[in-house]
């Protein structure tokens, strides 16, 4: 690390201020930032080195720098993301890790410190927001639990209800004769898949009982037959049949 930004970075810290021509030296295309500037880089190896002292006064040097640009530039951002106070704090011991947070805090923050927000604070809101989104996410997949229950529920009683009343047209049908069973099916609404095989099994004295309109609407159906449909014996049986 350069001695003289070193020394003079601290010497803003202990002063307190920074002044326009202190600003220009550090930032030395002020107004504009190119992010190259020293102090922006990331020198860990030569900061470790620096004793407690010496790393808080130059975290709070960098800060006041900040303020100063943010004051001259009246821009609110500051330095933003690039700005290496937030990481540097990181080399320091828990505690004054906290009470040099809390001083950057209380004096303006920065892209990762919000203002007048102490650390502990800080910590229990992000503490509280992730318990509230890891509450959320449970809840929706209670929710989803549920609402796929439900529905599994809704469709086995539609099942149920559905293949009671299939069996009971069934039984139905299988009160009346071979002639009026095929007449109900062609009146049905159902596909003709919708019956049994043993419904398909007509003979041509059944076939021949058919009236013309009778003829029309079967030949209609069985031309929307499945494919390897039971019904394929008799459409093929009618295949003659003219419309």
């Amino acid at each position: 690390m350069n001695q003289d930004l070193k020394d003079r970075v601290i010497k803003v810290s202990k002063s307190g201020v920074c002044s326009l021509n202190e600003l220009t030296y550090f930032l030395p295309t002020f107004p504009v930032i190119n992010y190259s500037e020293p102090i922006f880089r990331r020198l860990k190896d030569e900061v470790i080195i620096l004793s407690d002292t010496d790393l808080i006064d130059y975290i709070k040097g960098l800060h006041i720098i900040e303020i100063t640009f943010r004051k001259f530039k009246g821009d609110e951002f500051g330095f933003g993301s690039p700005s290496i106070t937030h990481e540097l704090l990181n080399k320091l011991n828990l505690d004054n890790h906290i009470k040099l947070y809390d001083w950057i805090a209380f004096n303006g923050g920065n892209f990762f410190i919000p203002p007048n927000i102490t650390y502990l604070q800080n910590k229990r809101d992000k503490q509280n927001k992730l318990l509230k989104e890891q509450q959320k996410h449970i809840e929706a997949v209670v929710n989803r639990k549920i609402r796929k229950d439900k529905q599994i529920e809704v469709h086995s009683r539609n099942r149920e209800e559905n293949n009671a009343i299939r069996v009971a047209e069934f039984n139905r049908l299988n009160g009346l004769t071979r002639i009026e069973q095929l007449r109900e099916i062609i009146s049905s609404d159902q596909h003709l898949d919708y019956y049994p095989k043993e419904y398909s099994e007509i003979n041509k004295d059944i076939l021949i009982g058919l009236n013309e309109r009778e003829k029309e609407v079967l030949i209609g159906k069985l031309k929307r037959i499945k494919e390897n449909s039971w019904w394929q014996e008799l459409k093929d049986k009618i295949s003659n049949w003219v419309v």
